[in-house]
């Protein structure tokens, strides 16, 4: 009948509706019966007891009148009012007359009204006659005659009128209290009938409740058990479990809904089947990859145990069923794997390891390796679940950058020589020994000497690298005070920065007097950096050399070149430390060695080097040196104490 939920809703809420209105308005009519028959009831003996209580006062003021026009018959105005009194009477007995027909169910009431009204009219008409006798005596002449009948007069009216008057006054209080009485015995079968009508519609509203909860919890179960169903079967499919169908009971939405489940649920085990062959193809080309893979490589969980380890892995460390194992056990004797395990489970791998170069001897064959951690994140689970250990051959390469440096040093120290004999010989030209030269010979003279001094420069540079890579290269630091050592540095440049009109500006701070530094080495980098800025520099331009205490790293000295040339552009900034980096192609330019080896000397002391440049507004290199030889922790920086003054040697990177 119904095949709409919303229908059967709304038919249970309108059942509902219209048997709770339909107690109401039964409700509502006979209380209004009750009140309606109650009210005409209340106004009619209100009426009645008004014309009771009307009569009352007429018939006293009546005998008064009565009694007056007796004692002074020849009063007009005591006429008057007696006749004022009769009409009075006569009105009030008329109105209890026309109201006493309701009243025909109480015998006593009627009974006693029609005794009031008998009386009344008994009353009336006597003293109707005797005020007939007074006026008949009025003609007597006789004044004894006329005495004497008015006595009689009098007596009757004593005798016979004023006990009817008594008893009209205990007739209409007899009635006055039977009325009040009647007033509340019908206030009570008021309060009875709307008792009745209480508890009849408590009893039916009861039972009206009682059925419409039972037919509501059914109702309910007809609509949600398909929904619990539904639910469910939701969450085993969540669970996993796609095999799942429903049986549709109704033709509603709730039964359109539970056959768009089953057809849900038969694409879901579709997808998934498709998915898990997916899957399981992928995870077959992922782990044919990666046992391919030259790089060596071991997947543990975050206790250490070992997921999975591919064929480079097993050949280079001779591991052999260690998946479940613990990968500080089977790395025990391997000094590059199980440093890397501790690492990786202990959280210390920093990003400075990953350029780090381990050297591993497998059967007397030496082998180099770059190694990295490579955290695995979850997305249900938050942080770390596992970590893939990578351990790259870099052996090969090593080898042809040991044989590049051995070449570079090889070539370097071999062109020494020959630049040396070539500076004497020009040397010697130039003194004039052998002659005076010409203008145009001594300019090729000049030039040989640039060039021959710029090629000596490179030499160095390269000889450097050299050391820097083959770990060779010295550092013998001591105690430098910084004012001599600023005049000795700057005393070269002197000439060529007024030559070329830049000025050179020194800013020395009196809280660094000294530094613990190679003071060579460190003249090597401010040469280069100064060299760089003059270079940069236009006239009329401003070099400022200076140093401070170092804001972020307590204990060093922060030493700055700043100079107001055209900058240095933003794209260039991030490798300008790095080896043959030129920023362009001009003249200007050198080799690109000479940032890369005063990096390489400020980081042997400890410090850090960086730089901010602006396009068109100019730059400023500055780098860090320890103020003494000692760090703000109480540890070596690296750098030994003692007269020698032991040379530190930077690792080869």
């Amino acid at each position: 009948m119904f095949k709409s939920l919303r229908t059967k809703i709304l038919a249970g809420f309108l059942f509902v509706i219209v048997v709770v209105g339909a107690i109401g308005a039964w409700a509502v009519v006979n209380l209004s019966d009750i009140q309606n028959s109650t009210s005409d009831l209340l106004q009619n003996r209100f009426e009645i007891l008004h014309a009771i209580n009307t009569l009352d006062t007429s018939a006293t003021h009546l005998r008064s009148t009565a009694t007056r026009v007796l004692l002074t018959p020849d009063d007009p105005a005591a006429l008057a009012g007696f006749l004022d009194a009769e009409q009075s009477s006569t009105e009030a007995l008329s109105h209890i007359s026309t109201g006493t027909g309701p009243l025909s169910r109480d015998p006593t009431l009627y009974r006693s009204l029609y005794q009031i009204a008998h009386l009344t009219t008994l009353i009336r008409n006597e003293l109707h006659f005797q005020l007939i006798s007074a006026t008949s005596i009025d003609t007597i002449r006789n004044p004894e005659v006329r005495a004497g009948q008015q006595a009689v007069r009098n007596e009757i009216f004593v005798t016979e009128i004023d006990p009817l008057f008594d008893s009209l006054k205990s007739r209409i209080n007899l009635v006055q209290a039977g009325y009040l009485l009647s007033l509340g015995t019908l206030s009570t079968i008021s309060q009875d009938e709307g008792r009745r009508i209480r508890v009849e519609v408590i009893a039916l509203g009861t039972v009206v409740l009682i059925l419409c909860i039972v037919l509501s919890i059914r109702f309910s179960n007809v609509i949600v058990r398909p929904i619990v169903e539904l639910t469910a079967k939701t969450k085993r499919i969540t669970a996993g479990e796609l095999n799942q169908l429903v049986i549709p009971r109704t033709n509603d939405e709730v039964g359109r809904l539970g056959e768009q489940f089953n057809a849900m649920a038969e694409k879901l085990a579709e997808f998934e089947e498709l998915n898990l062959k997916k899957i399981l193809e992928e995870k077959a080309i992922s782990e044919s990859i990666v046992q391919s893979m030259d790089d060596a490589l071991l997947l543990i969980d975050r206790f250490g145990t070992v997921l999975s380890v591919n064929r480079s892995a097993q050949e280079l460390f001779e591991l052999r069923n260690v998946e479940g194992r613990n990968c500080l056990e089977i790395a025990r004797g391997k000094p590059a794997l199980e440093s890397l395990c501790v690492a990786a489970l202990k959280g210390n791998w920093k990003d400075r390891n990953r350029s780090e170069v381990v050297e591993y001897d497998r059967r007397g064959d030496r082998l180099f390796f770059t190694r990295d951690i490579i955290p695995i994140q979850s997305g249900e689970a938050p942080g770390t679940v596992a970590f893939l250990l990578v351990l790259h051959d870099v052996t090969q390469a090593h080898e042809l950058d040991r044989m590049r440096s051995d070449f570079v040093g090889m070539v370097s120290h071999e062109l020494r020589t020959p630049l040396t004999a070539i500076r004497m010989s020009v040397d010697l030209l130039g003194e004039r020994t052998l002659g005076p030269l010409s203008d145009v010979q001594q300019q090729f003279v000049q030039a040989i000497r640039e060039e021959s001094e710029r090629l000596l420069r490179i030499v160095n540079d390269l000889m450097d690298l050299a050391k820097i890579e083959s770990g060779k290269f010295e550092v013998k630091p001591s105690n430098v005070a910084l004012h001599p050592f600023f005049e000795h540095l700057l005393l070269p440049f002197s000439a060529p920065a007024q030559e070329a009109g830049i000025q050179l500006v020194t800013e020395l701070d009196p809280k660094v007097p000294s530094v613990y530094s190679d003071p060579d080495r460190l003249k090597q980098v401010f040469v280069n950096l100064i060299s760089n800025a003059m270079r940069y520099t236009p006239r009329e331009g401003t070099i400022t050399v200076g140093v401070v205490p170092a804001k972020e790293q307590p204990g060093f000295a922060c030493f700055y070149v700043r100079d107001t040339g055209g900058g240095i552009p933003a794209e260039f900034v991030p490798r300008i430390f790095q080896r043959f980096a030129i920023r362009s192609k001009d003249a200007k330019a050198g080799t690109g060695l000479g940032l890369a080896i005063a990096k390489e000397i400020v980081q042997a002391h400890g410090g850090t080097i960086q730089v901010e440049s602006e396009v068109g507004k100019g730059s400023e290199f500055s780098f860090t040196i320890p103020m003494s030889e000692r760090s703000e922790n109480g540890q070596s920086n690296g750098i030994t104490t003692g007269d020698q003054n032991p040379p530190i040697f930077v690792a080869a990177t």
